[in-house]
């Protein structure tokens, strides 16, 4: 219970906000050229600064006969898979939160608790010699939070190229965090 309070109490300063909101433009201008990219600021009826879906930005004055639509846009944070895979080691389930999978992060957190809790009463049992019982419950345990270790940075791998697609489209490509060794 400490431990889900505390992963609860680290991801509240980790991760503040689970949703961002942007906004999607599409400038056309008077040559016949468009654009389309996330809009990073603007200075009313003068000029824009965008960027595109492989990161680069860009500025565009909005002089005469240029057009821009803006749609507002509710889409998931970019998610650090390094901050995912450090939360997840320094606790269960962590990255889970970081990541918005609480239900998963909790069943970590279970699966470890439990499997010790358990590997400890039973070793503590002297009328048991189940030393076998107590090994079990110990791999049960490393295994749920090796699974948490690795799928935590993959998670926030997917969650940052679903939030590309949203904003960009579905061959959106660039802005997602990249993972390498």
């Amino acid at each position: 219970m400490k431990r889900t309070l505390l992963s609860l109490l680290i991801l509240s300063l980790a991760a503040p906000a689970f949703t961002e909101g942007v906004h999607r433009v599409h400038l056309t201008f008077p040559s016949g050229g468009e654009f389309k990219g996330l809009l990073l600021s603007e200075v009313p009826d003068r000029s824009v600064t965008v960027q595109d879906r492989t990161g680069k930005r860009y500025g565009y004055d909005l002089g005469p006969g240029v057009r821009m639509w803006k749609e507002w846009l509710n889409v998931p944070k970019e998610r650090s898979p390094w901050m995912a895979m450090g939360l997840s080691m320094i606790l269960p389930g962590g990255g889970q939160y970081y990541n918005d999978e609480g239900n998963l992060g909790l069943a970590i957190d279970g699966i470890c608790v439990g499997a010790l809790l358990f590997g400890a009463l039973t070793a503590s049992n002297p009328a048991n010699d189940s030393q076998a019982a107590y090994e079990v419950s110990i791999a049960i345990a490393l295994g749920a939070y090796l699974f948490g270790v690795v799928q935590a940075p993959l998670s926030a791998l997917t969650g940052n190229e679903t939030r590309d697609e949203m904003i960009f489209g579905p061959d959106a490509q660039g802005l997602g965090a990249k993972l390498s060794f």
